[in-house]
Order: structure tokens, then C-alpha cells, then sequence
């Protein structure tokens, strides 16, 4: 879901846009003109919730990834993905792996099953088994989610406390 000017935009009926735009990856920068450089990894914070309004819940959900210009050589497994979830334990996170993939064309899909954490990054890496100057340069367009149970955001809303199942959320304002 992308909300622009008020109004909530959708791939389809249970396709949740979280960002699209033009982002290379990989080892010669600026050979994309149209496209900013990130280096060799780019990851996206992103806030699942639960239609259910929940703080966490059951269900199942998918991360789309869509690229261009995606290459693979001979013998080599692909643009890692991993995505991460982050647990609260106590007053610090934990950072876990709660799904992986290799990118190998334009398009790729992980499955996220059962308990979905409210926070999770997805990480897109260049494929670093090839030797220097080899690496393959992609352009990361979209990220997206699908889901029955859950719609989703690009960047953390924290709330004051996840003690409860209440959505109560602030935000600090600090000079510049």
C-alpha cells in the first residue's frame, strides 16, 4: 500500500507497494544515470501490521523484489536476499534471519509464515563470489508485500510501548 495524497494505491487487491524507484547495485558507480548508487547492499526497513490491529499475529505473507538488468553467471547461486526480524528482548532489539533467497532474474518472492514480527528489514546484497570488477550490476525498482493478513511500510513507527496490543505512537522532534 502507498498512500499519496490521502488516497491508499495498491498493486492489486492484496499487493502493498512500499517503495519503488531506481537504486544500483554493485561495484562501477554511476554507470546508471537514471539510477542512485548504493554500493554493494542496500536494506529497507519495513513495518508489517496486521489487519487485525494487533501488535503481532499469525499469517502469511510474501516480499516481492523486483529488479533489472539481473545477470547470473555460469556456476554462480545469485543476489543474496535475507530478511531480518526484529524481536524486542527487554530495552534492546535482537535481529534475527526469518527468510532468504537468491536473486536470479527480475523477480523474487520470500514467504513469511505463522508468527510475522511487526519490524523487518530485507536486505539485497551483490553476489560477492565473484572475483572484484565482475560483480554484476543491478537496478533494485520495487519492493512490495502481498498478503491476506497484513499490510505493510517502508520505514519503523515505534510505538510508546508494545506491552499491549494498543497502536499508540510519538514522535520526536529535535532541533537541526
Amino acid at each position: 500500500m502507498l498512500v499519496v495524497g490521502g488516497k491508499v494505491i495498491r498493486l492489486n487487491e492484496d499487493t502493498d507497494l512500499l517503495w519503488r524507484g531506481r537504486i544500483q547495485l554493485g561495484d562501477e558507480p554511476g554507470i546508471y544515470s537514471d539510477a542512485q548508487y548504493a554500493g554493494l547492499c542496500l536494506e529497507f526497513p519495513v513495518e508489517l501490521l496486521p489487519y487485525s490491529g494487533a501488535f503481532t499475529t499469525t499469517g502469511e505473507l510474501t516480499i516481492i523484489i523486483e529488479a533489472d538488468e539481473v545477470q547470473i553467471y555460469g556456476g554462480y547461486e545469485g543476489h543474496p536476499v535475507t530478511v531480518f526480524g526484529l524481536f524486542a528482548t527487554g530495552a534492546t532489539w535482537q535481529r534475527r534471519e526469518i527468510a532468504s533467497g537468491r536473486l536470479r532474474s527480475e523477480h523474487l518472492e520470500l514467504a513469511l509464515r505463522s508468527e510475522i514480527p511487526r519490524y523487518v528489514t530485507v536486505r539485497i546484497e551483490i553476489n560477492s563470489q565473484l572475483p572484484p570488477g565482475l560483480y554484476d550490476e543491478i537496478i533494485v525498482n520495487r519492493l512490495s508485500v502481498r498478503s491476506a493478513t497484513h499490510f505493510g511500510y517502508l520505514g519503523f513507527r515505534f510505538p510508546i510501548s508494545h506491552d499491549d496490543d494498543t497502536d499508540r505512537r510519538h514522535s520526536v522532534s529535535a532541533p537541526i
